[in-house]
């Protein structure tokens, strides 16, 4: 029955975008990258690389690594905000803030997983929910579409793909600077 209701909730979500990436009820980015001929190690190596440089202060960012096993699970934070729906009446309305996230790495010899979940908000200018869960955050903008019609249904819906592109477009965005800097790390031969 939970997973009916689930699914009845999670319908009209899917219909709107595709770009909000759901495994098992939870928004989970994820993405696979292949480094032909590299080893386990010096993945790993790059990877934490990557976490000194992106995140300034790996000791205190990093919450579990093995190197045996290939995992390093970090946190972070990251400040993201898109412009929308400008008038002259009302100013500009914006999405975004500061997210708060758990980023994880999963080493094997020549690929790494990458995949941040876990995904917290602390602005309540742009979501009326502080300290909310993404998945909070998206489902109510779904739901507000769905139950909405004409011009207000257009506005959220407006709204809630400005959401959609923002947060796969940061989330996305920091896999792609992690690839690139364990792309640069592996190919360093000084």
């Amino acid at each position: 029955m939970k997973y009916l209701i689930f699914f009845i909730l999670l319908a009209p979500l899917k219909c709107l975008s595709q770009e909000i990436p759901i495994i098992d009820e939870k928004i989970i980015y994820e993405r696979i990258y292949d480094y032909p001929n590299a080893s386990k190690d010096a993945i790993y190596g790059a990877a934490k690389r990557f976490i000194g440089i992106y995140f300034k202060s790996a000791k205190s960012v990093i919450q579990s690594e093995d190197i045996n096993t290939g995992l390093i699970i970090c946190k972070g934070n990251i400040s993201s905000r898109e412009t929308y729906d400008n008038s002259w009446w009302y100013g500009s309305k914006s999405v975004g803030g500061t997210f708060h996230f758990t980023m994880q790495f999963d080493v094997k010899n020549g690929k790494v997983r990458l995949r941040i979940f876990d995904i917290h908000t602390d602005d309540a200018s742009s979501y009326s929910m502080y300290g909310s869960s993404l998945e909070d955050i998206v489902f109510k903008l779904a739901k507000e579409v769905n139950r909405s019609q004409g011009k207000t249904k257009e506005k959220r819906l407006q709204k809630y793909n400005v959401n959609a592109n923002l947060l796969s477009t940061t989330f996305y965005g920091v896999m792609e600077v992690a690839n690139n800097n364990i792309k640069e790390s592996l190919t360093d031969a000084w």
